[in-house]
């Protein structure tokens, strides 16, 4: 939320609406008197104190009226009206008569139980995300300022479909990036044996050369690489001659950014970074809920098999929606757990009128995911992605 004014009259952060305000020429007998000027309107609210909950107004029009109280479950999305409401701090929602609703966060049983998955029961859980599927799928070459106005304007995630056709790395596989200069290169992994057993904590996460997790999957061990390609690290050490078996850069010039998406705000200042991955995982791999790093902004687009996703409206907390460490079995590198105990609590929660997108990421798809958006990935069929 934002400060609109000093006297404590707040404004959501994304335009919404009440179902009253579709009448607001006054043909709902539950709209009170209409103001012209909006100002007069929050003057008036601030001095009713206690009796006002907030103002709506037409973004159209200009004109509003005052609101006693406002159900937060019945706020919808919007290009059309805006809703202000009124808080007085320290007091909170809860102590307050003015406001209602459903707390999205409450009576979640957060203790994530031990979770057997093979193939079969992946295959169902996948079924109901083919059914329940509600993301935007758009076509590569919408265009960049058509693409940002739909969907980035509005914190949409969005899956760009056709953007690989010209891409070397389409015809990329484990085995081959495994294999690269004769599996002398070095990968992060982490692993597990088939039974999905971490056995060796202190070596997850650490380089491992591309012919070691070879020999690692033809012992059937399940691996999940999340693997740096570091842009700016890599061309550093290569112009003081400083390469290491980490760096992969010439395998960034096997795809390219999907013209679609804006230009990196970070290029535009000059500035290389090393947030770009390769991510190779095993079936029934995948990330319980979290949030990229610095505020940014993804996209990731998937080059062999499928993954499930799970995103929350952006700015909604993640550790009250994840599993409680101290109570959950430790599913080692499957999220199947969380989408199997909590996913199913909270898919048809709202917060600020949204609820959460659940969805299949098919080969060849791009999926845009706004910053602040946290999400849960699940795999499952052997995948690689960038």
């Amino acid at each position: 939320m934002k400060t609109v004014n000093k006297k404590s009259l707040t404004h959501l952060e994304f335009r919404d609406a009440l179902d009253i305000f579709k009448n607001l020429e006054g043909k709902s007998k539950k709209i009170p008197q209409i103001f012209d000027d909006i100002e007069i309107t929050r003057r008036k609210c601030i001095n009713l104190r206690k009796k006002c909950a907030g103002i709506g107004s037409s973004l159209e029009t200009g004109k509003s009226f005052i609101l006693q109280r406002v159900n937060l479950d019945e706020l919808v999305k919007s290009e059309k009206y805006e809703t202000e409401l009124r808080l007085e701090l320290p007091r909170t929602m809860e102590e307050d008569e003015r406001f209602s609703g459903f707390d999205a966060y409450k009576n979640i049983n957060r203790c994530c139980p031990q979770v057997e998955a093979d193939s079969v029961s992946l295959e169902k859980l996948a079924e109901g995300f083919q059914k329940d599927g509600d993301i935007h799928r758009i076509p590569c070459n919408i265009g960049a300022e058509t693409f940002r106005d739909s969907f980035i304007r509005f914190n949409s995630p969005s899956i760009l479909e056709g953007c690989t056709k010209d891409w070397k790395a389409k015809g990329w596989t484990v085995k081959g990036l495994l294999e690269i200069e004769d599996g002398e290169k070095d990968w992060i992994t982490n692993f597990a044996t088939k039974n999905g057993d971490v056995v060796d904590i202190q070596e997850q996460g650490k380089p491992r050369r591309g012919k070691e997790v070879l020999e690692m999957l033809k012992n059937n061990s399940v691996i999940r690489i999340f693997d740096p390609l570091a842009e700016r690290t890599s061309r550093l050490r290569k112009e003081t001659n400083s390469s290491t078996p980490s760096d992969k850069l010439e395998l960034m010039s096997h795809y390219k950014v999907p013209w679609s998406i804006p230009e990196d705000l970070f290029k535009s200042c000059g500035v290389l970074t090393d947030y770009q991955w390769i991510a190779i995982s095993s079936s029934n791999t995948g990330t319980d809920l979290h949030l990229d790093p610095v505020l940014t902004s993804a996209w990731n687009t998937l080059l062999a098999g499928r993954k499930l996703w799970v995103v929350l409206p952006k700015d909604i907390e993640i550790n009250p929606l994840s599993c409680d460490p101290s109570c959950s079995y430790q599913q080692d590198l499957s999220s199947v757990s969380w989408f199997q105990h909590i996913l199913p609590q909270i898919r048809d929660r709202k917060w600020y009128g949204q609820r959460i997108l659940k969805f299949i990421q098919y080969t060849g798809d791009t999926l845009y995911i706004p910053s602040r958006a946290g999400h849960a990935v699940l795999n499952i069929d052997e995948t690689f992605a960038v």
